[in-house]
């Protein structure tokens, strides 16, 4: 918030401090800012901060409550302290404002146990199949991606507050739901979904990002592979985005048990390309990166009782499109050997 303060007095007042303090959610006052002298009838705009304790992450909903402006000064030499009440509404851990798409990242919780868990369930469940010449995070991504439709987990539009309406509107409040929290609902708008995918993927060491276009947010992870070395993933260069010399994957999460991976990927493609002449529209944010600004959201760890499904379907969906790919990626090699 702001504070605007002004010396109404005759002469000017020395060492003004303004500080900010929320009784139970923070350890000590917050110092907004440190003025040496403010002079007779002058006036500033002070920018408030607040710096929480863990009890904001136990909240739930949104909580009226009422803190404290503090600003203390000299005023001829004496010590002199002036406190202004001022209420507001606290929002809970799962509130997000879009003054900065790179916010996403605080939902991202990889060191969540429940999705360590799941993640862990969904390699064994694929172990004697992954093959070991092909690339590791793409085959991990096409592992959660069915594993995600087994358990029933669907893209649903939220009715009230839909990510066309918030993006770009800092005024309104939005709520991005916890991987956990979605994982036990098993349904989610493309921000719900996109924080568990990506999760779930950092939970096994890929490293992912996310991608907003107008109206739409979407996953991608980062193959590790040089952009010299395409054609290892696919071999249209086109399937790929190359950031800073690797390759990254993007994936319509949306689209969870609805197609096979492979769609969802064609599709992630579509949708960055469709910015190409227009590049300001959309963004990339590696995860890793936004979290050193926006740290992940504390949790309270708790068994979810999640169904994590039946292994071989999961099985059977990434065989399926682990087939396809080869079958792409030999497609040239095999013309030439039957010839």
């Amino acid at each position: 918030g702001r504070v605007r303060i002004a010396n109404t007095e005759k002469y000017p007042v020395s060492d003004v401090t303004v500080s900010f303090m929320q009784p139970g959610y923070m350890d000590s006052p917050t110092q907004a800012a440190s003025i040496p002298e403010l002079k007779a009838g002058e006036t500033k705009q002070i920018e408030l901060f607040a710096s929480f304790n863990q009890e904001v992450f136990r909240t739930e909903g949104v909580t009226p409550l009422t803190g404290e402006v503090i600003v203390s000064y000299k005023s001829k030499g004496r010590a002199a302290e002036q406190r202004q009440s001022v209420t507001y509404d606290l929002h809970d851990k799962t509130a997000v404002t879009w003054d900065d798409d790179q916010k996403v990242a605080a939902f991202i919780t990889p060191a969540d146990s429940a999705l360590r868990n799941y993640s862990s369930f969904i390699r064994q469940a694929c172990k004697e199949e992954t093959l070991p010449t092909y690339n590791d995070p793409l085959q991990l991504a096409v592992q959660v991606f069915h594993a995600l439709g087994e358990i029933g987990c669907l893209y649903q539009a939220d009715p009230a507050l839909p990510f066309t309406k918030v993006q770009d509107n800092p005024m309104v409040v939005d709520s991005i739901s916890l991987p956990r929290d979605t994982l036990k609902r098993i349904t989610g708008d493309c921000d719900d979904l996109t924080v568990l995918y990506c999760s779930l993927l950092e939970t096994a060491g890929t490293e992912t990002g996310f991608i907003t276009v107008p109206g739409h947010i979407y996953a991608a992870f980062n193959t590790k592979v040089q952009g010299r070395d395409y054609a290892k993933l696919h071999p249209d260069r086109g399937m790929t985005i190359n950031l800073e010399g690797e390759l990254w994957v993007p994936v319509e999460i949306t689209l969870i048990g609805k197609t096979g991976f492979l769609e969802a990927w064609r599709k992630g493609m579509e949708e960055w390309t469709a910015y190409e002449n227009s590049p300001e529209k959309r963004g990339f944010f590696k995860t890793r990166k936004s979290q050193e600004l926006y740290r992940p959201v504390g949790l309270k760890e708790t068994d979810l009782g999640l169904q994590y499904g039946r292994k071989e379907n999961i099985l059977r969906g990434f065989l399926k499109d682990l087939d396809k790919l080869i079958e792409t990626i030999t497609e040239e090699a095999r013309s030439a050997a039957r010839k």
